[in-house]
């Protein structure tokens, strides 16, 4: 497949008008880097937005722990992405949040305990532990249970741990930096990592929906941003 975003649908919001749909994917930028995607849910609301809106949504989102529709809070997002889901997506994404929750509750899982970076997606056991996932993690699963694969995550580019930085708060920087406290999130050694980040599905969502729906997007260097910047460009933020 071409890495080339063809008939590209912007939807940075201060870049362009646009829309937000029920399970829409939406992201928050780090304050760090410009147009680095540090966090991404599924929105609970549908909203029209005129270029440079400063728009709060409230969404499904693991940050840990995974928030709940009943408990989200509106969050201000910087990026949108939609797949033009039909009526019986979101019902199936709707089943598929409800049975997380539904599963976490009944297994009372700590929230850490629900989170892990890399791979994005860990199965339960079913009785002893619960699923855990990535925040992008979550929505790539949720999108795949209504058969749209948005990312080919067997082919990433390698995260160093400078430019992961950028996806966490400044108080978890010490558990990056720690090699022994960062494996148990699945990052063992020293890097780079092939971690699914948020900007990667933006990029995936970016495309005419016929492309979104016939084959996944490949990630490359520098997609963490959306738009796209050189991974050149990353290096010199004030971490």
């Amino acid at each position: 497949m071409s890495k080339a975003n063809q008939n590209r649908v912007e939807q940075r919001i201060s870049l362009s008008d646009g829309s937000v749909r029920l399970y829409d994917a939406v992201g928050v930028d780090s304050a760090k880097c410009e147009w680095f995607v540090r966090h991404v849910g599924l929105s609970l609301e549908e909203r029209v937005f005129s270029k440079g809106d400063a728009i709060a949504l409230r969404m499904v989102d693991m940050q840990p722990p995974l928030i709940a529709p009943e408990s989200a809070e509106p969050t201000p997002v910087d990026v949108v992405g939609t797949a033009n889901l039909s009526a019986d997506d979101a019902s199936i994404i709707n089943t598929f949040i409800c049975e997380q929750i539904e599963e976490y509750e009944s297994l009372k899982t700590a929230p850490l305990k629900q989170y892990h970076v890399h791979p994005h997606f860990i199965k339960g056991n079913g009785e002893m532990s619960a699923r855990r996932y990535s925040c992008a993690g979550f929505v790539f699963e949720a999108y795949l249970d209504v058969g749209l694969t948005l990312v080919d995550v067997s082919s990433l580019p390698g995260v160093a741990l400078d430019s992961l930085k950028l996806a966490y708060p400044d108080d978890l920087h010490p558990v990056l930096d720690n090699p022994k406290l960062r494996s148990r999130a699945g990052l063992s050694g020293d890097g780079p990592w092939p971690v699914l980040l948020p900007g990667y599905l933006f990029h995936s969502l970016s495309r005419d929906a016929s492309l979104i729906r016939q084959s996944p997007y490949e990630a490359q260097t520098g997609d963490e941003c959306f738009p796209r910047r050189e991974s050149a460009e990353l290096t010199n933020v004030d971490l």
